[in-house]
């Protein structure tokens, strides 16, 4: 899927880059907008797959601006919802300490684990005009994410018996994100929008802190998928 997404963003970025070397109105149009988004994130198995969520509603705003009709940039900020997920493990189940370990004969163990992304991002933006009846342009974007990974895993119950282990992880990284999609003009001002994108958020893999023990842990992240509608003013 990374891959069938960056074949889609590059030739728009290049159809933009090339139109835009062509003769064209240079000048400065900013625009603010915001998003509404679904954050789809693996995570791999034995270090919070079974533990953590893997779906976040996300906000983005942001604000850009665009030199012409095919070239800008754009900086904005995303926020995932703060999601806890409740498991209680049996036998043979993995939780995830380190390499992941398996939960024995005749125990349980039980879970409250709260995960969320955050952060600002910068991009490169591509637009190309594909229908002026309907205003209809495709959006590429290449940019950057210092995106920040919260986690808490509570184990507040093993077999029975009340505890409050905490452990808590936190990691913070610039890592690369891409976009495709396609924007809709409703009037000279407004417009909307609707993209996927990809980050590269299994660069946010994590060593974690515990209280209440001497075991490290580990939450794997794999890449992310978000999808998002919205809207946006130019002025």
């Amino acid at each position: 899927m990374k891959k069938k997404l960056a074949l889609l963003v590059a030739p728009v970025v290049m159809l933009a880059a090339s139109a835009a070397t062509a003769e064209t109105q240079w000048g400065v149009t900013p625009y603010v907008g915001a998003d509404a988004e679904w954050r789809h994130i693996g995570l791999q198995r034995g270090a919070g797959k079974n533990l953590f969520s893997h779906d976040y509603p996300q906000g983005n705003i942001y604000a850009g601006v665009k030199f012409n009709e095919y070239v800008g940039v754009e900086v904005g900020y995303e926020a995932t919802e703060r999601k806890t997920r409740t498991v209680t493990l049996g036998p043979g189940e993995l939780t995830n300490a380190v390499n992941g370990i398996v939960v024995p004969e005749g125990y349980t163990v039980s879970y409250n684990s709260t995960g969320q992304y955050k952060g600002p991002h910068a991009d490169l933006m591509g637009f190309y005009p594909i229908c002026d009846s309907y205003r209809l342009s495709l959006i590429g974007l290449v940019g950057i994410a210092n995106l920040k990974a919260n986690f808490t895993r509570v184990l507040f119950n093993a077999s029975g018996i009340s505890t409050n282990v905490i452990s808590t992880y936190m990691k913070k990284k610039a890592i690369l994100r891409l976009g495709a999609g396609i924007q809709h003009m409703i009037s000279e001002q407004w417009g909307v929008r609707a993209m996927v994108k990809w980050e590269n958020t299994d660069k946010l893999t994590n060593i974690g802190s515990q209280i209440g023990a001497n075991t490290s842990t580990v939450v794997g992240n794999n890449n992310s998928f978000i999808y998002s509608i919205g809207a946006f003013v130019k002025f």
